[in-house]
């Protein structure tokens, strides 16, 4: 009987570890073909420049609104990321607490990293207006990691709260393609390094975490019943 207990979690424990793996590389892989082709192709950067030039109307009158969105994008998703993780931490959960820290941070890292120093963009076709790179949105980043936080600080309520996610990123995002100051491409860039970065963490969380059967049937039964 505890043989078969600790082989089902065992296999929950595989099944967590298989999963993450997948969701990081596959969000890993994403990220990397949307750079190839976005800033590395003459098509990909057309594109951007076409989605840029669709917008272009919309600029004057959403700028108010574009305004408050993006100089509200820092205080609203940091208080988010911060909120969600005293929440965790208030009710002893300290891996979650530095987890929801953590994978912000990161995030913010990595995006910065990409954008300064890892990805140099030239102009490969007429017609495009900007030449400096761009890859990946630091804002759309943190909002979307506040919406990583929003949705992993607690199970109950997830839809909605995934919901409330995606609605801030989708808004920070549309707000930094309105305002000028990033390509379509930037913007799903963000997204993926912060999913990314979370199943990094997940996946690391499952390796190290013991199988909850391992924990309870080492304990020795008390009355010495049959089980």
């Amino acid at each position: 009987m505890r043989g078969a207990v600790l082989s089902r979690g065992s296999r929950s424990r595989v099944r967590s570890v298989v999963t993450a793996a997948l969701a990081a590389a596959a969000a890993a892989a994403a990220l990397v073909v949307l750079i190839f082709s976005a800033v590395h192709t003459a098509s990909g950067q057309l594109l951007d420049q076409w989605g840029m030039d669709r917008v272009g109307d919309l600029r004057a009158p959403t700028e108010p609104v574009v305004d408050v969105v993006l100089t509200a994008t820092p205080t609203v998703s940091g208080a988010v990321i911060v909120g969600a993780a005293v929440w965790a931490a208030s009710r002893r959960r300290v891996v979650d607490a530095l987890t929801l820290i953590a994978v912000p941070l990161v995030s913010q890292a990595l995006t910065q990293l990409l954008k300064t120093d890892l990805i140099e963009r030239q102009t490969l076709a007429d017609g495009i207006a900007v030449t400096m790179n761009s890859f990946p949105s630091g804002h759309v980043t943190l909002a979307a990691a506040a919406g990583y936080a929003l949705i992993a600080a607690a199970q109950p309520r997830r839809l909605a709260r995934g919901a409330l996610a995606l609605a801030w990123t989708a808004a920070v995002g549309l707000s930094t393609l309105l305002a000028g100051w990033h390509r379509p491409s930037d913007i799903v860039g963000a997204v993926l390094v912060v999913a990314a970065v979370a199943a990094a963490a997940s996946l690391v969380r499952s390796v190290l975490r013991k199988p909850r059967s391992a924990r309870v049937t080492g304990v020795p039964a008390r009355n010495g019943g049959s089980g």
